[in-house]
């Protein structure tokens, strides 16, 4: 009797012509990946490209993930942004997670569009106490975690590891938007705020998502239903102009500022730098209408980029703009 080995899941894997694209950048890779006998590293790579192209979750604990799976598959941009995802849902869900991480891993997924995914994240809080005695305020409300515009500045893109998301690539394209956010806030101000409140240090509050979830809308909601506070909100959208009747309400019983950020008139430069954020000249004539309707409003003019808009050329123009809209 034939003593035939059974085949291994590597050996189900090669016979496949779908996953040929995978297997091959495998055994490119395993020719310097020595961790472990190339057996055992065929059926842990097996596993990880099984289910990387089949299923939705991966039964491989992250800590044995030895590949980088981006190279897996070389395809467009979106498919890359979908793989940069589907890893670190997986490696999320794999692992016991307490705290902010804990949170984002029991979200759930709203949507989804091109490369983007939106998922819900549930919060405790909403007013989150700056630390920091140098800055002009003493509380922070970001109604999103990531951001969408996708800024190639932005200095917040690192804080997606505070919810276990290790690649930075995804903060722009990982979106999540705070459940109950109105609520919340709702009950925190009812307990009174000491200090200056500002809306949108870390992510534009008026983000392409906020067309879809109001989660922003919703926060003003709850400003409007107090008096008092020191409010101001910073944004590179003219979304904003969306709320200006609720902007108004918050304005008669409070103290309210919008700064509405603009690096450059320069169109195209402002769209390599900031690409999904609104046209310079739509921001400026969003601060014009909200200050024709009474809301005080300015134009915030940062970063100025080294060798990039800090010609006096550009600054100028910003200037000259901002003037316009007074």
């Amino acid at each position: 009797m034939s003593g035939r080995s059974k085949p291994t899941d590597w050996d189900k894997i090669t016979a496949e012509s779908r996953f040929a694209p995978a297997v091959k950048a495998v055994n490119e890779r395993c020719k310097t990946h020595r961790t472990a006998p190339l057996e055992a590293q065929r059926e842990h790579l097996a596993t990880v490209i099984r289910s990387y192209c089949n299923h939705p979750s991966c039964p491989a604990p992250r800590s044995r993930i030895r590949v980088d799976l981006l190279e897996l598959r070389k395809n467009s941009p979106e498919t890359l942004a979908q793989e940069r995802i589907k890893y670190e849902t997986i490696a999320m869900t794999h692992q016991h997670r307490s705290g902010l991480e804990g949170m984002a891993a029991r979200g759930t997924i709203l949507g989804k569009k091109r490369c983007v995914e939106y998922r819900s994240l549930p919060s405790r809080s909403i007013l989150n106490r700056c630390a920091n005695r140098r800055m002009p305020f003493r509380w922070t409300v970001n109604p999103y975690r990531g951001c969408e515009i996708g800024c190639h500045y932005c200095y917040a893109a690192y804080t997606h590891k505070y919810l276990g998301i290790e690649d930075p690539r995804l903060f722009d394209s990982l979106i999540y938007s705070k459940s109950q956010a109105k609520e919340i806030l709702r009950r925190e101000l009812a307990r009174g705020v000491e200090g200056a409140i500002a809306v949108g240090t870390g992510t534009d509050p008026y983000q392409p998502a906020e067309r879809r979830f109001e989660t922003t809308r919703g926060i003003l909601e709850a400003f409007a239903e107090v008096s008092g506070n020191r409010i101001g909100i910073t944004t590179k959208s003219d979304l904003i102009l969306r709320d200006i009747d609720l902007l108004g309400s918050i304005a008669a019983n409070n103290d309210l500022h919008v700064n509405v950020t603009i690096t450059t008139m320069d169109a195209a430069l402002a769209r390599a730098l900031e690409p999904r954020a609104a046209h310079p000249l739509k921001r400026i004539d969003a601060v014009r209408e909200l200050r024709w309707r009474g809301i005080e409003a300015g134009v915030f003019s940062a970063p100025v980029l080294p060798l990039i808009t800090d010609t006096t050329e550009m600054l100028d123009a910003v200037a000259r703009a901002s003037k316009r809209a007074d």
